[in-house]
């Protein structure tokens, strides 16, 4: 069973779903990320391709992807160590600035499986009042297709995240 929700992670509800896939006897993953910072400027994309094998049926894959962009509007640089972006550290007295944009994409049709396609469209922005106090705020437009008969709704989902780092 392959499943998603959307890029918000408030409720448990998964909009793209396969149900329970038998005959399976083989999984083969491929993922590729990539990052790039460049002053004030992050990007980062990720690729992740799953082919199934299952006896006495077609092979599908599936797959999905993001790409995203930050950027700092006050100037800060944020660091990369061990495979992870750090967090802003702001360099004045009133906080750091950041805006980023995020597109993903996931499919989980193809060869018999219908588990639908959704993608997310994620607008943000982030203050970072010191190195321990950020505050966060989205809205993320949610698009699925119409695959799964029970699914109808596209939501648009407005967030806000305080985050404490001690």
């Amino acid at each position: 069973r392959i499943r998603q929700r959307p890029e918000s992670r408030v409720d448990g509800d998964r909009l793209v779903d396969t149900g329970n896939l038998t005959g399976v006897t083989d999984i083969d993953k491929l993922g590729v990320e990539a990052a790039w910072i460049s002053g004030p400027l992050s990007l980062q994309g990720e690729y992740m391709n799953v082919k199934l094998t299952q006896d006495g049926a077609s092979d599908p894959t599936l797959d999905g992807y993001y790409v995203q962009a930050a950027y700092t509007l006050t100037g800060e640089s944020r660091g990369y160590s061990g495979g992870a972006m750090s967090g802003i550290r702001p360099s004045a007295p009133g906080g750091a600035w950041e805006v980023a944009a995020r597109y993903s994409n996931i499919n989980l049709n193809d060869s018999g499986v219908t588990g639908g396609e959704m993608s997310n469209i994620t607008l943000g922005v982030n203050w970072y009042a010191n190195s321990n106090v950020r505050i966060m705020g989205n809205v993320i437009f949610v698009d699925t297709d119409d695959s799964n008969p029970s699914r109808t709704d596209d939501p648009t989902i407005y967030q806000a995240r305080v985050q404490f780092v001690f």
